[in-house]
């Protein structure tokens, strides 16, 4: 369910770490959608691919839900452009 806007970004960074003369390092914040309730929820990924013989076959790490934070961030900046506006 990750959401349409942020597919490519997500896909892109997949690809990158699985490249081998990369990193092999993934990271990645990303939105889901609940298929059953619509809620949208923001993703934090981050991985480290294993290479054999020039080819990536394994990827281990974490996902974290950092929607609270998404949240928080937001809010942050439209005080930040509100306050902006009432100075000028």
């Amino acid at each position: 369910g990750v959401h349409p806007d942020d597919w490519e970004g997500t896909k892109r960074a997949i690809e990158e770490a699985v490249h081998p003369e990369g990193a092999g390092l993934y990271k990645a914040e990303y939105r889901v959608i609940n298929r059953r309730t619509g809620e949208v929820r923001w993703i934090l990924a981050l991985g480290q691919t294993s290479f054999e013989d020039g080819r990536a076959v394994s990827m281990i790490g974490t996902v974290q839900d950092i929607t609270e934070r998404k949240l928080t961030e937001q809010q942050a900046y439209e005080q930040a452009d509100r306050y902006q506006s009432l100075a000028e």
